[in-house]
């Protein structure tokens, strides 16, 4: 962020501004003031939610350094204070006019999975190109967009934005700050359903991305998506679809051919030629995402060769499909940082291709809304049919997803399952363990205590 005065702070905010004596100059801006130190000339933004309220630790940020509070009434403290109505939306607008301040490259993503993962993997090709600057981990809300944004500085020739969402309207805000020209939806799927109701709700919410008049490269995958409902917001908009399969109506797919020695050669084929990659990471579905970052990523100006180089230093994400080795031949894979119900039915199909003795641990996956149970059903009536050996359901929905699997065993309390597994992983000399579940179960729960007991 540019060194600012907090009168500049006040008027693009349009903010009351007191106590402010010398004017002094912000360098830094904080949401948490245990994160504050001294010298930082540090703006402390009290934020107010549903469930918290940082007002109630003002006293303590300005104890540790800060030397302006953003609230949202006046404190009696002798200290300059800027005082709106909405901290949040405050925040949102000095980020906006951060952002405005840079002639920049913006891509951003959404989609039901996968965003994470297709961030990454376009920052890891755009770094050949120049400097970027993305979100932090999944930090892709109302609040973690614009502190992403408040980092821009004229070093930085991209910027890539992860957009999430729980209700309707949130994808439109946050991409407003952005000021996006390439924008990609990487898949709708039922996920967030507490929210959005059914899955016409999810691409409703999922297409505000397209809204943003700065938006000129619309990326779609052509085999998930709801492109009838789309077509109204594609006017003065080019459209570049991207697939594993449909290879005859995308801009960008893959050729996979099985070599000799029956290991598989990936190529990349795109609008500017086509290349051989090699792809360091598991599951089908980190193809299909490597295939949308690389469509954004040449559409931003990449070069083939900066897509090679890019995807040759990926390295797994953490809890997506994230493989542990616990010995030789025994290897436990991580994909618990959430799950929805396609995601889920492509982590089994990835395990299934594994040539050991594999074990899927599933949790509860939430926010299905009122048809939990029936989609927890329809993921079981799916899975069954993969070349698992063993399915694993532990929670109160899970215990409908393997009702009907014949190798299914459920588990009512976590101790026994980790007995359970334990005593697999030990007996079998090759075997495979992939653990997903939503991200408020006990998903990591598993993995961590896994680890700390075949390892430790």
């Amino acid at each position: 962020m540019l060194p600012i005065t907090l009168s500049k702070i006040a008027s693009i905010i349009n903010a009351k501004l007191i106590n402010n004596i010398s004017n002094d100059i912000i360098l830094t801006i904080s949401l948490d003031s245990r994160k504050i130190t001294k010298n930082q000339k540090c703006l402390f933004i009290a934020l107010k939610g549903k469930n918290f309220d940082a007002h109630n630790f003002i006293l303590e940020a300005i104890h540790n350094g800060a030397i302006a509070i953003l609230v949202c009434y006046e404190c009696k403290i002798n200290i300059p204070q800027l005082i709106v109505s909405n901290t949040k939306i405050a925040l949102g607008k000095l980020s906006l006019w951060v952002r405005q301040q840079y002639s920049i490259k913006a891509l951003t993503i959404t989609g039901s999975s996968g965003k994470t993962s297709v961030k990454e993997i376009t920052t890891s090709i755009l770094k050949q190109c120049g400097h970027v600057l993305c979100n932090f981990g999944n930090q892709n809300n109302d609040i973690g967009v614009p502190i992403t944004l408040l980092k821009l500085t004229s070093k930085h020739d991209f910027v890539v934005i992860e957009l999430g969402a729980n209700k309707f309207n949130d994808i439109m805000w946050t991409n407003s700050l952005v000021k996006p020209e390439i924008v990609l939806i990487n898949n709708i799927s039922f996920a967030h359903l507490k929210g959005f109701k059914d899955i016409y709700g999810v691409s409703k919410a999922k297409s505000e991305i397209f809204l943003e008049k700065s938006v000129c490269h619309c990326v779609i995958n052509l085999n998930s998506n709801d492109i009838p409902n789309w077509k109204i917001f594609f006017y003065n908009k080019k459209i570049w679809y991207f697939s594993l399969h449909k290879k005859n109506l995308a801009h960008f797919f893959i050729i996979n051919t099985i070599n000799v020695n029956n290991s598989i050669d990936y190529y990349l084929c795109t609008p500017i030629g086509k290349c051989k990659l090699t792809i360091p990471l598991f599951g089908i579905y980190n193809i299909s995402n490597i295939v949308a970052a690389s469509a954004l990523a040449i559409l931003a100006g990449a070069s083939l060769s900066a897509v090679i180089e890019g995807i040759s230093q990926l390295l797994p994400i953490s809890s997506r499909l994230y493989p542990i080795f616990l010995s030789k031949n025994k290897l436990l894979i991580d994909d618990s940082y959430n799950a929805n119900v396609s995601s889920t039915i492509l982590a089994a199909k990835t395990l299934s291709k594994f040539n050991s003795y594999k074990i899927m641990i599933i949790s509860d996956i939430l926010e299905l809304g009122n048809n939990s149970i029936l989609y927890h059903n329809f993921i079981g009536k799916i899975i069954k049919n993969f070349k698992i050996n063993e399915i694993l359901t532990i929670g109160k929905l899970s215990y409908f997803l393997g009702k009907n699997i014949n190798h299914n065993k459920h588990f009512f309390d976590l101790i026994n399952l980790i007995k359970y597994t334990k005593k697999l992983i030990l007996y079998y000399n090759n075997i495979t363990v992939l653990v997903k579940g939503s991200h408020n179960t006990l998903a990591n729960y598993i993995v961590n205590m896994l680890i700390n007991n075949i390892l430790c």
